[in-house]
């Protein structure tokens, strides 16, 4: 129904729908009758104002005057007023405020039951029984069929009475009875107010409508009404299974406007209120998608990230961008749809969560500018805390309504006063007080700074603000300021901020600021990195290892391994951790770089000397000490070790790797060698870990990590010799993996082998084999070199070329490795001693497929 309309039930309350709608509460014309709370009518329209001397009727008074006029008491009640009845005048108002069509009204007033020849009037389609001596309907005589006040009359009256069904009886006779519908003017407006709004609630009164309405009214008339609009709009929010249905049957009969984007537009609005919201987004997609527009981005993007959530929104523009609807120059500076644009890939649902969790902070980023532009919901929570109403806060909401600020005084001027000695500090703060000035910013900080002589001076006059009833601005810089003017070691540093070019805002940039720390450092410039670094640590928990360990990060920028070597030094002999961040530069800025799935580059390997070896000690120092170690940082080191053929470090380094996270070497001789014994930091050593937790064993020996080894040992047989390795393990590592590694002397083949010696091993640790699918990745490459094809990568070919070997040799190396039938053999193969080559083909791959070329014949 409309906005605050709603339809009456049926039943004894009938008579109370035909009270005014303007009136809420009625007085009752008695003390001892209730009072009447009123409904309003279902659609509003235009009636008779009462006048004030005149009580007004309520529905109990209606059902006793109608009572009455039956018996025959009509003198009665017109000539005076009973406790029984209401006098001619009331009855009248009554009935003008029942209707204002005269035809309607005189034939309601000569009736003794006006209610019911009313109700005679307007059943249109012959459902009742007509009353005795009932007159012919108007609306069947000939003069009144095409009448639109009767029409209305009747919809009005039957909605209020029946509802939808009564709306649906009155369109059942237009369609019966051919009346033409207007589509201009107020009464116009009203009818198809009622028509449409009934017809989206109800589909079924929508089919009998719309084919009506197109084949009676033109088609200039149905847009300049904009019919299209008004039934697939409020589809949109109610019912959108049907919205996307009418929208083509309003699209084959040509009723849809020429600009489909102001169409879209349109109804992102409707979408963002439905109230099955992913299905009118699905709705609006596929409408979009049949109107076949291009340049509705703009139109459309800002409407919909103010209203939709930051998942919607960011669909839609992937949406939007996979139909070739791209924003505008001028909209790509948007900072919402620049975050949109920057982070689509972020919306795949497949993406590890490591690697979400390396882009967090530009996520929050792209919300955070989403949520900006949102707009304001208010709610209890958030209405508490609204200012109170005073002339003070009205004048100020009155003047932003009409673009009229208050008068403020800004940060400049402040500062501007500051500067000038002509006037003392203690002048200058009464004078700002009695201007009425809330905060002091930046600029002016920086200038009662410049101005005192002292830097305890600085925190006195601050004071002296604060004391005012003038607060102090929070930020980066008025804090920095504050901490060094107390601090007389960071005099230095005060004296810095003070004398800086940089504008106060800059400090807020902590990468910008780290860069700049970098760039003192490597020119030599201490005084101005110190200072910074004061800057950058201001705010830090733990100033001490913050400040080492940002600078770390910047000699391993520079590349400086003497450098990086002597802070580790300083940092193990104070204590100090080394944190997460520095270990990923160290790994990141040291390292050679490659492509993904590629082999680190040759080119200046002398700037690049043992690289690989560099960062394995430190990591390996790290661990040592101690400290909290993230196990992903061995990804990559152990995968270039095998890229370059240097698979005896990767077997040293994987298996003390496996010994130091399975518990089985003695971690206690390893701290009394190391330069750290600090008990506090050995708490966080590996150890056994609660069940559900991800064991660091299975964090670095992936699936894919595990086939890895396997393929690098068959290539090492072709590969060029493996570089020599200085990794550092220790003698009570070396130790320790010669114990363990005892019973498997026998498998210490070399060549191709190393690989599935290597995965044996770290079985036996711990490490989990299942569901890395080795069989799969064995198989494979004994088919690179027994099958029929011939590889296209050199490295295989010459394989094949250098291959000595037959496949049941390869095969029983394998199971003496792995396992008795490890590669799962048919039980006619298995156990045998003397299999065929080719029964042991058939066996791995199955029966080989026949091909030959086809001939003229066979083309037919």
């Amino acid at each position: 129904m409309p906005p605050g309309a709603p339809a009456l039930h049926r039943g004894l309350a009938r008579p109370s729908a035909l009270t005014s709608q303007l009136s809420t509460s009625v007085r009752p014309i008695s003390p001892l009758l209730p009072s009447y709370s009123a409904r309003s009518y279902a659609v509003p329209f235009r009636q008779r104002a009462p006048s004030a001397a005149v009580p007004v009727a309520n529905a109990h008074n209606v059902r006793q005057e109608l009572e009455n006029a039956r018996k025959g008491s009509q003198t009665l009640v017109i000539r005076n007023a009973s406790p029984s009845g209401i006098s001619h005048t009331e009855r009248k108002n009554f009935l003008a405020r029942l209707t204002s069509w005269m035809p309607l009204f005189d034939r309601l007033q000569n009736s003794l039951d006006a209610f019911s020849t009313f109700r005679h009037e307007a059943d249109v389609c012959d459902r009742l029984p007509a009353p005795k001596d009932a007159e012919t309907r108007l609306i069947d005589e000939p003069q009144y069929l095409q009448n639109l006040n009767l029409w209305l009359e009747i919809l009005r009256f039957r909605l209020r009475l029946d509802g939808q069904q009564g709306v649906m009886d009155v369109v059942e006779a237009f369609v019966r009875r051919q009346v033409v519908l207007p589509l201009r003017g107020p009464q116009a407006d009203q009818l198809w107010s009622i028509l449409l709004w009934s017809a989206i609630q109800y589909p079924q009164m929508l089919r009998l409508l719309y084919p009506y309405v197109f084949d009676t009214l033109p088609r200039s008339g149905l847009l300049d009404i904009r019919l299209y609009h008004r039934i697939v709009g409020p589809l949109l929010r109610q019912n959108p299974m049907f919205a996307v249905k009418w929208h083509k049957r309003m699209q084959i009969d040509g009723l849809l406007p020429s600009d489909h984007v102001s169409v879209l537009a349109h109804f992102v609005e409707d979408v963002c209120m439905s109230n099955h919201k992913p299905k009118a987004i699905e709705a609006f997609k596929k409408i979009y998608t049949s109107l076949k527009v291009k340049y509705a981005y703009d139109e459309c993007m800002l409407h919909i990230c103010r209203m939709l959530d930051f998942p919607d929104a960011l669909d839609m523009h992937v949406f939007f961008v996979r139909h070739d609807d791209k924003p505008s120059l001028s909209m790509k500076s948007t900072p919402v749809i620049a975050h949109l644009i920057e982070h689509t890939w972020l919306a795949k649902s497949g993406m590890k969560p490591s690697v979400r969790d390396r882009f967090a902070d530009q996520i929050m980023t792209a919300q955070y500018e989403f949520q900006r532009i949102k707009p304001i919901e208010l709610d209890t929570a958030h209405a508490e805390v609204m200012p109170a109403f005073t002339r003070e806060n009205m004048s100020t909401l009155v003047g932003d309504v009409h673009n009229i600020r208050e008068k403020e005084l800004n940060d400049a001027f402040c500062a501007r006063l500051f500067a000038t000695t002509a006037f003392s500090t203690d002048l200058i703060i009464t004078g700002l007080r009695m201007l009425g000035l809330k905060v002091v910013g930046n600029l002016a900080l920086r200038e009662i700074a410049a101005r005192v002589s002292q830097p305890l001076e600085y925190v006195a006059t601050v004071d002296a603000i604060r004391n005012a009833g003038i607060s102090v601005v929070d930020s980066v810089f008025s804090r920095a300021l504050q901490s060094f003017a107390k601090q007389p070691g960071k005099h230095r540093s005060f004296e810095f901020l003070v004398s800086s070019d940089q504008h106060p805002t800059a400090y807020e940039d902590r990468s910008l600021q780290k860069q700049l720390f970098g760039s003192f450092l490597a020119s030599g410039d201490h005084t101005q990195a110190n200072a910074v670094l004061d800057v950058l640590t201001v705010d830090e928990a733990e100033p001490q290892t913050y400040h080492a360990n940002l600078i770390l990060q910047a000699y391993s920028r520079r590349g400086q391994r003497a450098s990086i070597l002597q802070i580790l030094h300083e940092m193990r002999l104070h204590r100090i951790p080394v944190s997460e961040a520095s270990l990923r530069t160290i790994q990141w800025t040291t390292l050679r770089p490659r492509l993904r799935s590629k082999r680190p580059i040759t080119q200046e390997h002398h700037k690049y000397k043992d690289d690989l070896d560099f960062t394995t000690n430190i990591f390996l120092e790290t661990m040592r000490t101690g400290q909290s170690f993230n196990p992903v940082r061995w990804h990559e080191n152990l995968k270039r070790y095998g890229m370059e053929n240097r698979l005896e470090a990767l077997e040293r380094l994987s298996v003390w790797l496996a010994l130091w996270y399975s518990g089985r070497s003695d971690k206690s001789s390893l701290f009394a060698s190391s330069a750290v014994g600090d008990p506090g930091v050995a708490k966080s050593l590996p150890g056994a870990l609660d069940e559900g937790d991800r064991h660091p064993l299975n964090t670095i020996f992936t699936p894919h990590l595990l086939r890895a080894m396997v393929a690098w040992g068959f290539k090492s047989e072709v590969s060029s010799p493996e570089s020599t390795t200085a990794v550092r393990l220790g003698s009570e590592d070396l130790e320790a993996q010669s114990k363990e590694t005892e019973g498997a002397a026998d498998e210490s083949f070399n060549g191709w082998t190393r690989g599935l010696v290597l995965v044996r091993k770290l079985q036996r640790f711990g490490v989990n084999l299942r569901g890395t699918e080795l069989r799969r990745e064995v198989k494979l490459r004994l088919w690179t070199l027994y099958g029929p094809g011939r590889s296209t990568v050199p490295l295989n070919r010459q394989a094949q070329r250098m291959n000595r070997l037959s496949l049941v040799d390869r095969v029983n190396h394998i199971h003496r490795i792995m396992g008795t039938n490890w590669l799962r053999l048919p039980p006619e193969v298995r156990g045998q001693s003397d299999v065929s080559q080719w029964t042991m083909y058939r066996a791995l791959f199955g029966q080989p497929r026949r091909m030959r070329r086809r001939t003229q014949k066979d083309r037919g």
